[in-house]
């Protein structure tokens, strides 16, 4: 005999919606501003819950880090989709660009998900490939029209975003548009361009350069 199929999770409760929602509030605002070291009781205090409630909800960092960080990767997503439809190659480069900084920028627990495999799930990391694989589509597309360094790749953009995305002071003031001009110029495709040295970068030099920052 078939085995019987696994009942439907129940729905929470309205109050335990409702304490599940204070905890993703929480951790949201604290991740966002000081990245994912930070403790479960923490989050249990600024949500006004027991830590218990927090680990009901959320059993481990990579739980809550799934929960809260899903959403924003499938933004960056958007993002790089939305950039392919700008006709002009290189705007659409340039869209990518501005929009992947700006998402990372204001959230340093995003930052640490993108840079380490540390915190994610199956799911979490599926769409981290997904939007390297966007981020490839519209460098491939920028290359083919000649504009940018063929030996140029998702990955070293990836990493200058990266880099970009935490250059702006306590004041407001947002060095790396200075920066990512320097890097726009850097790899238009020019004649007589030396090959760049060393292999290409992997995911893992990413994540490894990424945790010393």
């Amino acid at each position: 005999m078939p085995p019987a199929d696994p009942a439907p999770a129940r729905p929470l409760r309205k109050d335990a919606q409702r304490s599940r929602q204070l905890v993703l509030d929480a951790a949201r605002a604290l991740f966002a501003e000081r990245g994912l070291d930070v403790g479960f009781d923490e989050i249990a205090r600024a949500a006004g819950v027991g830590v218990g409630t927090v680990y009901r909800r959320f059993p481990d960092r990579a739980a809550l880090a799934a929960a809260l960080f899903e959403e924003k990767i499938e933004d960056l997503i958007a993002a790089a989709q939305s950039a392919q439809a700008v006709e002009d190659p290189w705007e659409s480069f340039l869209q990518l660009a501005l929009v992947s900084i700006r998402l990372q920028q204001r959230d340093r627990g995003l930052l640490e998900v993108l840079a380490s495999e540390a915190f994610g799930d199956p799911r979490l990391l599926e769409l981290r490939d997904r939007a390297a694989a966007e981020v490839q589509t519209v460098v491939t597309r920028v290359q083919d029209a000649g504009l940018l360094r063929e030996d140029l790749t998702a990955m070293d953009v990836v990493l200058m975003l990266h880099l970009f995305s935490r250059m702006s002071l306590a004041d407001g003031t947002e060095l790396w548009q200075r920066s990512l001009v320097l890097f726009l110029d850097a790899v238009r495709r020019r004649e007589g361009q030396q090959p760049l040295p060393t292999p290409p970068l992997t995911f893992e030099d990413f994540e490894a350069i990424a945790h010393r920052l």
